[in-house]
């Protein structure tokens, strides 16, 4: 079965995330719902944080998911 998730091998960026955006396909259909949404949380961090990596906003390695969230909020979001 081929994956919807096939776009992201085409960009560099965005390959690093296939495996688990078919991990999460698979969970997904196997009812195994807690483990798909901790996938999920992985991903969106993920883009989060290359969301502030493209915006040229530095976090620390040790910065948690909310402090990423708190930077878009403040720096990416605002004109």
């Amino acid at each position: 079965m081929e994956s919807n998730f096939q776009f992201l091998v085409k960009d560099p960026d965005t390959q690093v995330l296939f495996d688990t955006a078919k991990d999460i396909e698979d969970l997904y259909a196997t009812g195994k719902f807690s483990n798909e949404l901790e996938s999920i949380r992985k991903v969106v961090e993920y883009v989060a944080r290359q969301l502030l990596d493209l915006n040229y906003v530095a976090m620390d390695d040790r910065s948690t998911f909310n402090d990423c969230l708190s930077e878009i909020r403040i720096k990416v979001s605002t004109p």
